[in-house]
């Protein structure tokens, strides 16, 4: 799982290309996938912050939603809840 240029690119353990999914056309953005790839955290610096969450086959479980700060890190555990820390150190889950 990678993130570049408004893509997120989810590779196997060879680095081959399993699926790619446009987020956004220009912003900064992060990614971060569960510990055993089944979900995958986006979050954007647009419109003051977006939140999305996909899983392993490039579904949105959850599709880019607004928030209030711009996302600066994701993290998402085994269970699928996605946790990311925003502007002004506000520690936000989203499940």
């Amino acid at each position: 799982m990678w993130g570049h240029k408004g893509y997120v690119y989810f590779l196997d353990k060879n680095g081959n290309l399993i699926w790619d999914e446009k987020i956004i056309d220009y912003s900064d953005m992060h990614a971060s996938a569960s510990p055993e790839g089944e979900y995958i955290g986006v979050g954007v610096h647009y419109y003051g912050g977006q939140l999305g969450l996909l899983n392993r086959s490039g579904d949105w479980v959850l599709p880019l939603i607004n928030v209030n700060s711009s996302p600066e890190a994701i993290s998402v555990p085994s269970g699928g809840e996605l946790l990311f820390v925003a502007l002004g150190n506000m520690l936000m889950s989203i499940i």
